[in-house]
């Protein structure tokens, strides 16, 4: 019996546990095999797709079938324009070019549970019509790509989609404009009043909402404070904005944790909490993480007005400010917490700048200030840095504050990127 012939004869079964563990070359080689492989392979090779500029997005509505949208579960879309599109299609409706081509493509995808929006130009309102028939979409992102002074993405917007979505557990949203109200800069342009509803503080009456994320925005809202219902957060992370001093953040941070429920078990957070506020309780919060933009002198108040049994404390910081941040830990009751020291090399807003992942080599004076935590009775494990002296390996806690991905995402046979050449 041929080779071709054993593989026919494997049962349907078999064969697409095999698919779904090839690697990408793999894959794509055997849907070149015969019609019958290229059909069985189609779900894997499309169960994500990236298209990372508006020309690739192009191409590939230019370039695959529409029935093959059917296929895509995970979609991350950029429509930044980075090199002279190759390829133009027509706008399907009026409007924007670039909003008709994500109009068009998620008008294909009716089982997407997950998408990364990356808008450059903002996003017609006539696109917000295609959001409501996604109704397995439970995970979105959306960033604006552009300068937020130039051209604001407003949280009209993006709050008009997340309420549109019957489905929605996970929100992430960076660098969004509010509208014209009190406390945003006057350099911004001018944004129409909106809707009662169409807020921000929107967002966490939204009921199938577990986990919300807002990076690089102006949180100042006061309505954050209202006694609407409330969703049953379990995991938050609330970003700093650098337009806003730190006590201005801190109170904006404060305010929204007054609405969390009972429910909330991971919290991220870019600002400090006043010092004079009074303890946040949360009965299920398990593990606080805290970024570089926290300057180690609030980090005591900070843990201390949570209370909850928290079993890990994520804190991230620049090597430069190793030492205060062990200095400031020392203040604190090391209790029964697991400390997570990350080491960042730069930060680029509030994330780590670039690909560099080299440890950071720690000096003398920082190797004695982490064993000083440990000599008042700290667990402490380190990442990303790298010492002559200490095994860190054996002392690292796992990071848990992040969802872990699943096998469609950790590998990369059903990633299909578009690289248009120059």
């Amino acid at each position: 019996m041929s080779r071709h012939a054993s593989w026919n004869a494997l049962p349907s079964e078999m064969r697409l546990a095999i698919v779904d563990l090839l690697e990408h070359d793999a894959l794509a080689a055997l849907s070149l095999a015969s019609r019958a492989n290229h059909t069985l392979c189609l779900p894997a090779l499309f169960h994500t797709v990236s298209a990372p500029s508006f020309a690739a997005l192009q191409a590939f509505l230019h370039h695959v079938p529409p029935a093959y949208g059917a296929y895509i579960h995970h979609l991350d879309i950029c429509t930044r324009f980075l090199s002279p599109s190759p390829v133009v299609v027509p706008p399907s409706s009026p409007g924007t070019p670039r909003s008709d081509a994500v109009v068009r493509l998620l008008e294909r995808a009716p089982r997407l549970e997950r998408l990364h929006l990356r808008l450059a130009g903002g996003l017609a309102p006539h696109a917000l019509a295609a959001f409501p028939a996604l109704t397995r979409l439970s995970d979105l992102s959306i960033e604006n790509c552009d300068e937020e002074d130039s051209a604001p993405l407003s949280e009209r917007t993006v709050v008009a989609i997340a309420l549109s979505l019957p489905s929605l557990r996970r929100l992430s949203l960076t660098r969004i404009t509010r509208s014209l109200c009190p406390g945003v800069p006057a350099a911004f342009p001018s944004i129409p009043t909106d809707p009662a509803n169409l807020i921000l503080p929107s967002l966490l009456t939204i009921p199938s909402l577990r986990h919300l994320a807002i990076k690089d925005t102006h949180l100042g809202d006061p309505r954050f404070a209202s006694e609407l219902p409330t969703a049953p957060l379990e995991s938050l992370e609330l970003g700093a904005y650098d337009c806003l001093s730190p006590t201005e953040n801190a109170a904006n941070a404060a305010r929204i944790l007054s609405r969390v429920g009972p429910s909330l078990c991971r919290l991220v957070l870019s600002s400090a909490l006043p010092a004079s506020t009074a303890p946040f309780v949360f009965p299920a919060l398990t593990s606080v993480r805290l970024t570089p933009l926290v300057s180690p002198s609030n980090i005591p108040d900070t843990l201390r007005s949570l209370r909850a049994p928290m079993k890990i404390i994520h804190l991230q910081t620049l090597p430069d400010d190793l030492e205060d941040v062990c200095e400031a830990l020392e203040e604190c009751e090391a209790g029964q917490w697991a400390l997570h020291l990350g080491v960042l090399r730069a930060l680029e807003g509030d994330v780590l700048a670039g690909d560099d992942k080299e440890d950071v080599v720690l000096d003398e004076n920082a190797r004695d200030a982490i064993r000083r935590l440990e000599g008042a009775g700290w667990l402490v494990g380190v990442e990303g840095a790298v010492s002559d002296e200490i095994d860190w390996d054996e002392r690292t806690v796992v990071d848990d504050s992040s969802p872990v991905p699943s096998k469609r995402t950790s590998t990369g046979p059903e990633v299909w990127d578009i690289v248009i050449p120059s």
